[in-house]
């Protein structure tokens, strides 16, 4: 609560806190003075317009500022937080670009105390100069409030922009009428329930359908799960059909090359036979060729000493052998005759005389004849031994 004298400057420190609070368009100047709008500007304020003079001329009369527009103005104000022992600095500088109304300025928010006299002042008439050593000096500063209310009100704690808005309804005011309209106009933002309602209902049939959407989609799914697993099990079949008569296909060519494989290697191992036996070959022929040779030396050496005797002893020898070969076939035979007729072998020639004279006896023996029929005799069997040696 500000209080003091008519014209004393209250509602100049609310403009200039509104001004560090507020952004421009939302600002009406000299309305806890209950002035006329428009009646103060921001203009009006930089340029430090105090009184109105009258011209005795012209008959009219024009504000009287303390500053032109080549000259600078600032506003600052110190927040301070004893509890927590910490100062927070918010401060906008104003001038004026050339043939303009209204000036320009830019934000500074600092985490310290600053001051005009010490932080805003000897820098010439280069406001980047400006700038520039509050950023070196720790400041941080805006072209635009956006930013910059964002900033002041995180380092102020202040949650929300609301908070501003009823601050700048009852910044000025001199009384409260009514509470409940107070707060309904100054603390509650403005509601239209009908649109909120509209929306709710569309937003409750938006639901609706979709869970209806939902549930249809589901209970589609569930139809065709089977169909699915159905389709899963013919790509998985189809699949290994594929892979399969792919394998199929391979087979001939894969026998083939194991086959290649074999025969190459049964063929390295043939060849390398081949050229084994082809040095024994060799080594075969060259020494059968030395052994014909000895042996015609021989046949001639043979020839020198004797040699057509020795092959007529040889050829004897052979005959002979021929002949000794036959007679045991018949002394075999003769034995076998002396057996079927009950007669004991012989062993030399004395036997054979006395065999042979008991043979006519044997074979002209009634009984015996009767033993033996005559279709019982082998066919071709001599009626006697005798007949046999014959």
């Amino acid at each position: 609560m500000l209080t003091g004298d008519i014209g004393s400057g209250k509602s100049t420190i609310v403009d200039a806190i509104t001004t560090l609070l507020l952004p421009a368009h939302r600002i009406s100047y000299d309305k806890a003075a209950g002035a006329e709008t428009k009646e103060r500007s921001l203009g009006s304020y930089v340029l430090g317009y105090h009184k109105s003079e009258r011209n005795e001329e012209t008959g009219t009369s024009r504000p009287v500022g303390l500053r032109d527009r080549h000259t600078f103005s600032v506003i600052l104000g110190v927040f301070v937080n004893r509890s927590y022992d910490s100062k927070v600095t918010l401060a906008q500088a104003f001038w004026f670009a050339s043939n303009t109304n209204q000036p320009n300025r830019f934000f500074v928010v600092a985490d310290r105390q600053l001051a005009i006299v010490t932080d805003f002042a000897g820098f010439g008439d280069n406001i980047a100069t400006l700038k520039q050593r509050l950023r070196t000096s720790g400041a941080r500063t805006h072209d635009h409030f956006p930013q910059y209310g964002t900033d002041f009100r995180r380092q102020l704690g202040i949650d929300s922009e609301q908070a501003m808005e009823l601050f700048h309804q009852t910044v000025s005011m001199k009384s409260v009428g009514n509470l409940n309209d107070f707060v309904r106009s100054h603390m509650l933002e403005p509601f239209n329930a009908d649109v909120w309602t509209k929306r709710l209902v569309n937003h409750f049939e938006d639901l609706t359908k979709a869970h209806d959407a939902v549930r249809t989609a589901r209970d589609q799914l569930a139809e065709l799960g089977p169909l699915l697993d159905d389709c899963d099990s013919f790509d998985r079949l189809a699949a290994e059909i594929e892979s399969l008569r792919d394998q199929r296909d391979a087979l001939r060519f894969y026998c083939a090359e194991r086959k290649v494989v074999l025969l190459t290697r049964q063929i390295a191992g043939l060849l390398a036979d081949i050229d084994t036996h082809q040095e024994k070959l060799t080594a075969t022929t060259s020494q059968l060729t030395q052994l014909r040779t000895r042996k015609e030396e021989l046949a001639l050496q043979r020839a020198g000493l004797g040699g057509n005797r020795l092959t007529d002893i040889e050829r004897q020898i052979t005959d002979a052998g021929a002949e000794r070969d036959r007679r045991q076939a018949r002394s075999a035979r003769y034995h076998e005759l002396l057996a079927a007729g009950g007669l004991s072998p012989m062993d030399g020639a004395e036997q054979f005389a006395r065999r042979r004279a008991e043979v006519p006896r044997t074979s002209h023996h009634p009984r015996r004849r009767a033993a033996q029929p005559a279709q019982q005799r082998p066919q071709g069997q001599p009626r006697c031994a005798a007949a046999a040696l014959c």
